[in-house]
C-alpha cells in the first residue's frame, strides 16, 4: 500500500514539469517549443523544461509569444479530484456506450446586493473511447458585451503523466450572428483543450461575470443530464437574505441532495447529484429541455411589476408615422372585411420584412422603434411581430402584444421572468375569434401557426385589459393541420398503372410544401421525379403543377399525374396490387421499452380518398377487410367499396396527442404495428 502511495506521488510530482507554449521560429525550419525568457545581447534565450538555450537573433525567424490559462499560479494537478480520478480512473467497460465521463460538473453562483451574478463553471473529464475526445476537448459560452464579461480561469489536460495547458491559440472569440450585422450583439468564446487522447483528463474552469438589468434579469436553467454520464455534479446558489430565489426541479432524479445554509447575510442552495447515466436516443423524442432533469432559478418577483416596468419602455418604442399609415391604407385598400384587412397586414410584413433568426434574448428585450423596422425591412423574432402590432394600429386595428416561449422549452409560471421567452406575438381579437399573430416566415398564412409556437405560453405587455396577462397558444386541430389527397387510379389489363392526385394542404405541412417557393425549379423538378419513384422502380412522373404556391391568401394545390409500368402482378387468372404509397412502416417503434415521452409538435390529419377503375374483363376477387382502431394518442381508419367498375378506398390517419408518456408508448408500439401489417394487405382481381 505504502508503495502504491509512493508510486501515485511520483506520478503527481512528473505532471508539475509544464509544456511551455512559446514558439521560437528558427531560419533553418525548426520550431522550438518552450518558455521565452527574454533577448539579451542579440541572443534569445528561451526555458525547455529542466535546460535552458540560446539563439543568436541573426538565426531567429519569428517569436510567437503565446498566453496559458493557468489559474493562479497554484498546482493545479494536486487537486483532490485530480488526485483521486488519477488514482481511480473509471473502467470503459462500465460505460460500454459512452465517449468520454465527466467527473465533475460544478457550478456555484453567487448574486450581490445589487442583484449582479458571478459564475464559476468547473467541468472534469476523462476519455474513455476514441469518439469521445473531441467533445471531451470542447467548451463553449456564449454572452452579451455591456452585461456579461467571461474569462477563462484555467484549463489543461493530462495524457500519459503530461500536463498540458491551454493557451490563446486554441481560443476562439467571435460573433454568433455576424451574418446579421443589424443584430450582430451576441459574442461566444470556444476552445479546446490540446493534447487529448483516450484515458486523458480534461479539467477547465470558466468565470463570468454579469450585470443585472430589468431588461436582462438573473434566470437560469441548468440542465443536470447529457449524452454523456456524469459522475458528480454540485450545483450551489448564494443569494443575500434579502432576496428570495425562487427555484423550481424539474424531473430530478431521487438520489439528487439538497440543502439549504444560512451563510451569514447570505443564504445558499445547494444541489448534489451522482452517478447520472448519459441520454440514448429515441425516436419521436422530446426537444432536451423538455425532458432532461433541470433545475430552474430566478429571483423573486411579479407578473404584474414585470409588465410596469417593461410597457413604458416598449410603448416609447411605438412609432406610427405617416408613411407607415399610407402603407396599411394601401394594403387594406378594397378589402372590406376586417378578417381580409388582417390578414394582408400580416401577409405584407410576413413577406416584406426580412426575417433575421435571433433570439430576443441573444439581442435585446426590448425591440428596435416601429420607424425604424418599417425603414430597414429587416427584424428578429421580437421586432417583425412589433411592427405587425404597429401596422395593425396604423389601420385602426386595437391588438395587444406579448412575449411567447417556443415550445422546445419548459415554461416555469412561478418563475416571473422575461428571459423564459424567445418571440414577441401579437394577439387580436376579432369578431369573437381570437388570432395569434407571429409573422415571422413567408411560409406560413395567418392563420397558420409554427409547430413551436403551438400549446406555447406567453406574457400580454402591452395590454388594456389588466386581467388574465398570461396566455397559452392553442394547439391547432387535426382538422386545421391537415394533408388531404384525392386520386384516381386506372389499371389496365396488362397490370400498368396510370394515376392522378391531389393534394390539399393546411398548416404546418402546407409550410413544409410552400418552401418550395424559394428553390429552382430543377430542384423541384427533381424532388418530384424521386417522390414518384419511390412509390414503385418503374414508376415515372408524366407532370406535376402547384397552384398558390407564392399566394399566401390561399391555401397551395398540388397536381400530380405519373405511371407505372407491371405494377400489377399476374398469376393466371389472378391480378395482385396494393394501392401506391399506402404502406405505414413500424421503424420507430423497433424498441421492446422506452425510457423518454413521445413528442410532437403537432396535431394532424391525413387522409385520402383513391378511386380506382377496375380493368374491363377483371372482377373484385378479394379486399382487405375495414380496420378502425384508436390506440397510443392516434387513430386510423381504412376501408374498400365498390361502385360500379371502381374500387373506392378511403383512409384517415390522425394524431391526437402531441404528449405521449413513456407509459403509453406499449400501446403507440401496438397501434403503429397494427396498420402496418394492415397495410401490406394486397388488393387480388380475378379474370372473368
Amino acid at each position: 500500500m505504502k508503495i502504491q502511495k509512493l508510486i501515485i506521488s511520483s506520478f503527481l510530482f512528473s505532471l508539475l514539469l509544464p509544456a511551455y507554449a512559446d514558439i521560437l521560429y528558427l531560419n533553418s525550419g525548426e520550431e522550438i517549443n518552450g518558455k521565452i525568457e527574454g533577448i539579451v545581447e542579440n541572443t534569445v534565450k528561451i526555458s525547455l523544461n529542466d535546460r535552458h538555450q540560446s539563439y543568436p537573433l541573426t538565426d531567429v525567424l519569428k517569436i510567437q509569444f503565446v498566453n496559458e490559462y493557468r489559474g493562479n499560479g497554484e498546482d493545479l494537478s494536486s487537486d483532490s479530484v485530480i488526485k483521486e480520478l488519477m488514482a481511480n480512473p473509471p473502467n470503459p467497460k462500465d460505460y460500454p456506450d459512452d465517449g468520454f465521463i465527466t467527473w465533475l460538473n460544478e457550478i456555484n453562483i453567487k448574486i450581490d446586493e445589487n442583484r449582479n451574478v458571478s459564475s464559476e463553471v468547473r467541468s472534469v473529464r476523462y476519455v474513455l473511447r476514441e469518439r469521445g475526445k473531441s467533445d471531451a476537448a470542447l467548451a463553449y459560452n456564449s454572452y452579451l458585451p455591456g452585461i456579461d464579461k467571461v474569462k477563462i480561469d484555467y484549463a489543461f489536460s493530462i495524457t500519459n503523466s503530461t500536463l498540458t495547458y491551454l493557451n490563446d491559440i486554441s481560443v476562439q472569440e467571435g460573433s454568433e450572428y455576424s451574418n446579421y450585422p443589424e443584430y450582430d450583439f451576441l459574442k461566444s468564446m470556444k476552445f479546446a483543450v490540446p493534447n487529448v487522447q483516450i484515458g486523458s483528463i480534461i479539467d477547465y474552469k470558466i468565470k463570468k461575470e454579469s450585470l443585472n438589468f430589468s431588461t436582462h434579469p438573473f434566470f437560469s436553467d441548468i440542465a443536470l443530464r447529457f449524452n454523456e454520464p456524469v459522475k458528480k455534479q454540485r450545483i450551489s446558489v448564494t443569494v443575500p437574505k434579502k432576496f428570495q430565489l425562487i427555484y423550481k426541479e424539474f424531473n430530478t432524479p431521487q438520489n439528487m441532495v439538497f440543502s439549504k445554509k444560512d451563510d451569514g447575510d447570505n443564504f445558499r442552495y445547494i444541489w448534489e447529484i451522482e452517478n447520472v447515466p448519459s441520454i440514448k436516443k429515441e425516436s419521436n423524442m422530446p426537444p432536451f429541455h423538455r425532458y432532461s432533469p433541470q433545475i430552474f432559478l430566478s429571483l423573486q418577483d411579479t407578473w404584474q411589476n414585470i409588465k410596469e416596468i417593461l410597457s413604458p419602455m416598449i410603448n416609447s418604442k411605438l412609432e406610427i408615422t405617416d408613411e407607415m399609415k399610407k402603407k396599411a391604407q394601401e394594403i387594406t385598400v378594397g378589402l372590406s372585411s376586417d378578417t381580409e384587412k388582417v390578414e394582408a397586414l400580416y401577409n405584407w410584413v410576413a413577406k416584406e420584412i426580412k426575417y433575421v433568426p435571433v433570439k430576443m434574448g441573444d439581442y435585446s428585450f426590448i425591440p428596435k422603434k416601429t420607424s425604424e423596422i418599417f425603414n430597414s425591412k429587416i427584424a428578429n423574432s421580437l421586432d417583425k411581430p412589433f411592427l405587425l402590432y404597429a401596422m395593425l394600429k396604423a389601420a385602426g386595428f386595437n391588438p395587444e402584444f406579448g412575449y411567447t416561449q417556443d415550445r422546445t422549452m419548459l415554461f416555469q409560471e412561478e418563475l416571473p421572468n422575461i428571459r423564459q421567452f424567445s418571440k414577441g406575438e401579437v394577439i387580436l381579437n376579432l369578431n369573437g375569434k381570437t388570432y395569434n399573430l407571429i409573422p415571422l416566415s413567408d411560409y406560413y398564412r395567418f392563420n397558420e401557426m409554427p409547430g413551436d409556437i403551438q400549446g406555447s405560453y406567453g406574457f400580454k405587455i402591452l395590454s388594456e385589459n389588466q386581467q388574465g396577462i398570461m396566455f397559452q397558444n392553442p394547439i391547432l386541430e387535426p382538422e386545421q393541420e391537415f394533408s388531404i389527397q384525392t386520386e384516381a387510379i386506372k389499371l389496365d389489363k396488362d397490370g400498368n398503372l396510370y394515376g392522378n392526385f391531389k393534394l390539399l394542404l393546411h398548416g404546418v405541412t402546407q409550410a413544409g410544401w410552400r418552401q418550395f417557393k424559394d428553390e429552382k425549379k430543377q430542384d423541384i423538378d427533381n424532388f418530384f421525379e424521386r417522390y414518384i419513384h419511390s412509390i414503385h422502380p418503374q414508376a415515372k412522373l408524366k407532370d406535376y403543377k402547384i397552384e398558390n404556391l407564392s399566394d399566401l391568401s390561399k391555401d397551395m394545390v398540388i397536381s400530380v399525374s405519373y405511371s407505372v409500368s407491371d405494377y400489377a402482378m399476374k398469376a393466371g387468372k389472378y391480378m395482385i396490387f396494393r394501392v401506391p404509397d399506402i404502406e405505414e412502416t413500424s421503424y420507430d417503434v423497433g424498441q421492446i421499452q422506452r425510457e423518454f415521452p413521445l413528442f410532437w409538435y403537432t396535431l394532424n390529419k391525413n387522409a385520402r380518398i383513391s378511386e380506382i377503375e377496375i380493368p374491363s374483363g377483371f372482377e373484385l376477387y378479394y379486399i382487405p377487410p375495414e380496420i378502425n382502431i384508436e390506440k397510443g394518442g392516434h387513430r386510423y381508419s381504412a376501408n374498400y367499396r365498390t361502385d360500379n367498375a371502381k374500387l373506392i378506398f378511403n383512409e384517415d390517419y390522425r394524431r391526437l396527442l402531441t404528449d405521449i408518456p413513456a407509459s403509453g408508448y406499449l400501446d403507440y408500439k401496438s397501434f403503429k404495428e397494427i396498420i402496418s401489417k394492415w397495410t401490406e394487405n394486397w388488393i387480388v382481381l380475378k379474370e372473368r
